[in-house]
């Protein structure tokens, strides 16, 4: 066979497995085999020639036939399910349940017409009961004959029938007594059962277990003794059981159903006769809870039911705890709580089978897979829930409710403890549901306690009572968590202690607000921020600085909002009240600065390496920095408000230098002077330690306190009240303003002997000195003015005309300044120098052409025209002596630029 041949045989039997695939419906009508444009014409047109088929073909449509048929079958199949439901079982139903119907219509009928009154009641009962035999003699017939589906509905109906006619015999015949009536429906059931186990139908299984479960409710629970009916249900619950576990695959739902009809049942029975025997109750409830769970087990161990074990379990555990503790309570047997004792006895059951027949402890450690992996979670989780319900039902009583809140406590920080030695994910969780109502039981609940608000210890604005000492136990035992489950790798786990500790963090703040009022609350917010710096080293926990900065600054904010300026702005503030700086107040302050500088050593980098060049890189972060320089802001704040009682105390002391002042204006110099000082030591001390932030930080207060000075202590003060009569130059004004010009002369010293690191890319250190050349000035010309303003102070009486001289002299002076601005920037080469010094002796121009010529008289007029004629003149024969040098320097600094193309 050429190639032709067999090309033309491929494509022919392509499309026959094309055809069939239509066929059987796995391939669409319009999807054929790929074949070539070409020669597909080409085969259209040559004629058909009938050739041998290979044996590959053959074997392909031999492969085919039987694919085909059970395909038609499967299809078959998948259109059946309707017509099955409806044609075989779910008319079969409806089938017996109309013909049970109708034979209660019909025995109904036949009583109200007296159709019965010729019958004796054993005849009556007999020709009922023997229609119920025969629809089940039917049923046995179809079984055997047709199959179960046939006999379900005949057997519901026939048993259905047998319950209808036990039952009228005691309601409607009155053949037997109520008892009697019991176990005839007690024989049926069990007829039921013997049924259902002969021909393995599930519903007749169900029927039988409804119709026995509603027999005692039906009879209003007819026993002739006191176990009668318990033993009666364990009957019923031990043949679904059983069923359930010799024949798991069509009868594993009677253990649902009988579990749920049984629970109805005993609750009813439990609640009305289980209190007056109590201990027979208690009996049978826990020998059908040891049922229950040895099927659970059973079925565990066969590896069925993964799902349905562990829900019924957990299910019937706790029905039989909740029921079990309402029966001990009712009954309340020796005036004890038996409560807490019976759950834990059940919790100690449940670990006791827990750990031989499952894997142990062993598989809280991953996720369950198997059936009884699975059961044995639902165990270990009925003995961590049975352990709390059991910690909440022995301290039940309002007195000893607080119990609960120590127990899940102390329950949720062993389970937190388990969970990081198994290590298991799932027992930590059950540790923090647990712990978490404790904690809600503590903050929500036991405050309101009688017995917890006895107070054992009071001290000023500090109180404790039992209560806070139970909130200090759920403080510990947050934290405590926090510490155990820090271990874990995991993401999630490295959240959660962060949490905890927040949570811990959070309980101390308000139980510090719940018992300490003041300085006192701010001193127990501080130790939170001490506990938490101390302990980080210790533990090297994440987070445990971040929390101590936020703590840190909520507390240095309620130090300086609520303890601080509201007592300064009292009226019952004093400055003698209490010792300057050594008190409570200014301690505490202290205590929060010092904690801002173990903020800030807690972020330096720990290396070996002492040189000098390798500085950037273990530089403190900006972070750290600025948590020193905020204790320093801080403590300079703290100072501040101790001001007015050193003031108070050194009254003698200072004598002339603060009588004649105002008040408010002598506290505000001295807290310039304050300001400059703190900055000035910052400063320097960020250059020694090469922390760009302090040294930037102290800069800038020098930079504030120097304006303060310029703008509020003088300027301000002499608008707002005038010119205080106080020594000439040796007065609080002048002498706070010489210091601070050579706190700002330090100032620009040191910053421009600094480096590119301490001052930044973007300033150079000759910014800085004109800068502090600039204050300087401006510190000398308020100077000399102000004291020319207070020699020259018409209430003085020293100089008569003392106005219009205030005005010469003023005129005089800042010429004279401006003069000798202009001569010390040609001395130090600074044109900024010597513009200030010209701007200035215009700004005295102009002051004398409009105030001097307008207020004074002639003299003092021809006094100030002549003295600023003089200086002018002096200025102008400075710069014309000076002008060639002017001109040489501009004229070289032009000719370096255009050499060099970057100047």
């Amino acid at each position: 066979m050429d190639e032709s041949e067999i090309e033309s045989e491929l494509r022919e039997l392509a499309a026959r497995l094309g055809r069939i695939e239509r066929h059987l419906g796995l391939a669409s009508p319009s999807s054929s085999p790929p074949v070539a444009p070409a020669r597909e014409e080409a085969a259209e047109h040559e004629p058909r020639v009938p050739t041998p088929r290979p044996a590959s073909q053959a074997q392909a449509l031999a492969k085919a036939a039987p694919l085909q048929s059970g395909t038609a079958k499967a299809r078959a199949r998948e259109r059946a399910p309707l017509e099955v439901l409806i044609g075989e079982r779910w008319m079969a139903w409806v089938g017996a349940i109309v013909v049970v119907v109708a034979v209660g219509f019909f025995v109904k009928l036949a009583y109200d017409l007296g159709w019965w009154g010729r019958l004796s009641p054993l005849t009556k009962c007999l020709v009922s009961g023997g229609f119920g035999a025969l629809l089940v003699a039917s049923g046995e017939l179809a079984l055997r004959r047709i199959g179960r589906v046939a006999a379900v509905s005949l057997f519901g109906a026939g048993l259905g029938t047998l319950y209808l006619t036990a039952y009228a015999t005691f309601r409607f015949f009155d053949l037997l007594p109520r008892s009697g009536a019991f176990w005839l429906m007690l024989v049926v059931a069990v007829l039921g059962f013997g049924l259902t186990l002969r021909g393995r139908m599930l519903a007749i299984g169900v029927l039988s277990l409804l119709g026995g479960y509603l027999t005692p409710l039906l009879l209003a629970e007819a026993p002739t003794f006191a176990a009668a009916l318990p033993l009666y249900v364990t009957m019923l619950l031990t043949v679904a059981l059983g069923l359930s576990a010799a024949l798991p695959t069509p009868f594993r739902i009677l253990r649902y159903v009988g579990v749920a009809l049984h629970v109805v049942v005993a609750t009813m029975w439990a609640y009305r006769e289980g209190t007056e025997h109590w201990l027979i109750a208690l009996t049978f409830m826990t020998l059908w809870w040891a049922f229950v769970t040895a099927e659970a087990l059973l079925a565990a161990f066969r590896g069925q039911s993964p799902r349905g074990n562990p829900v019924v379990s957990l299910l019937f555990t706790f029905w039989y705890v909740s029921v079990g503790c309402g029966v001990l309570a009712a009954a309340n047997p020796g005036q004890r709580n038996w409560l807490g004792l019976f759950s834990a006895a059940v919790a100690a059951a449940c670990a006791w089978i827990a750990l031989p027949f499952g894997p142990g402890l062993s598989v809280l450690k991953a996720s369950p897979r198997r059936a009884m992996e699975r059961m044995a979670v639902a165990l270990w989780a009925q003995v961590g829930i049975l352990c709390a319900a059991a910690i909440a039902v022995q301290f039940r009583e309002q007195s000893h409710s607080f119990g609960q809140s120590i127990g899940w406590l102390v329950m949720g920080v062993a389970c937190v403890e388990v969970g990081r030695r198994l290590p298991s994910r799932a027992v930590d969780i059950f540790g923090f549901v647990v712990g978490a109502l404790g904690l809600i039981r503590v903050w929500a609940l036991d405050h309101g306690i009688g017995v917890l608000r006895t107070v054992v210890w009071s001290y000023g604005d500090v109180s404790i009572n039992y209560w806070a000492l139970l909130a200090l136990g759920a403080v510990l035992a947050t934290h405590f968590a926090a510490l155990r489950v820090r271990g874990r790798s995991s993401p999630q786990g490295g959240a959660l202690d962060v949490c905890l500790n927040v949570l811990s963090v959070l309980q101390w703040l308000a139980l510090c607000v719940a018992q300490c009022r003041a300085l006192a609350l701010t001193t127990g917010w501080l130790v939170a921020v001490v506990v938490l710096l101390a302990a980080a080293p210790l533990v090297r926990r994440r987070g445990h600085v971040p929390i101590a900065v936020a703590v840190l600054l909520a507390t240095a904010a309620k130090w300086l909002l609520l303890d601080a300026v509201p007592a300064r702005l009292s009226a019952n503030w004093s400055t003698a009240a209490i010792a300057p700086v050594l008190n409570w107040q200014m301690a505490v302050a202290l205590a929060i600065a010092v904690c801002g500088y173990w903020v800030h050593r807690q972020g330096i980098p720990n290396t070996a390496t002492d040189d000098a060049d390798l500085w950037p890189a273990r530089e403190p972060p900006v972070r750290s920095q600025a948590a020193l320089f905020g204790a320093i802001v801080f403590l300079l704040v703290a100072l501040s408000f101790e001001v007015d009682r050193v003031l108070c105390q050194g009254r003698a002391v200072a004598g002339a230098l603060r009588s004649l002042w105002p008040a408010q204006q002598e506290v505000a110099l001295w807290w310039t002077l304050l300001w400059a000082v703190g900055g000035l030591a910052s400063l320097i001390a960020g250059r020694v330690a090469r922390l760009r932030v302090l040294f930037s930080g102290g800069a800038a207060l020098v930079l504030m306190a120097t304006t303060a000075w310029l703008l509020l202590d003088t300027v301000y003060w002499r608008i707002e009240r005038g010119v205080v009569l106080s020594p000439i130059v040796l007065n609080l004004q002048s002498i706070v303003g010489v210091l601070v010009a050579a706190m700002v002369v330090a100032t620009a010293w040191i910053a421009r002997r600094a480096d590119i690191h301490m001052l930044g890319e973007n300033l150079r250190s000759t910014d800085a000195a004109a800068v502090g050349a600039g204050l300087v000035v401006a510190i000398g010309l308020w100077l000399g003015s102000l004291e020319l303003d207070r020699f020259f102070a018409p209430e003085g009486g020293r100089v008569s005309n003392a106005a219009m001289a205030r005005q010469t002299a003023l005129s005089v002076y800042w010429g004279i300044y401006g003069i000798l601005l202009v001569a010390l920037g040609f001395w130090r080469r600074s044109p900024a120098l010597r513009y200030g010094g010209l701007a200035l002796l215009g700004l005295t121009l102009g002051k004398v052409m409009l105030v001097d010529l307008a207020r004074i008289r002639y003299v003092y007029r021809v006094l100030s025209l002549l003295a600023v004629g003089l200086l002018f003149i002096a200025t102008s024969v400075a710069y014309a002596r000076l002008a060639s040098h002017l001109r040489d320097r501009s004229g070289a600094r032009g000719s370096s630029s255009a050499e060099d193309p970057r100047a």
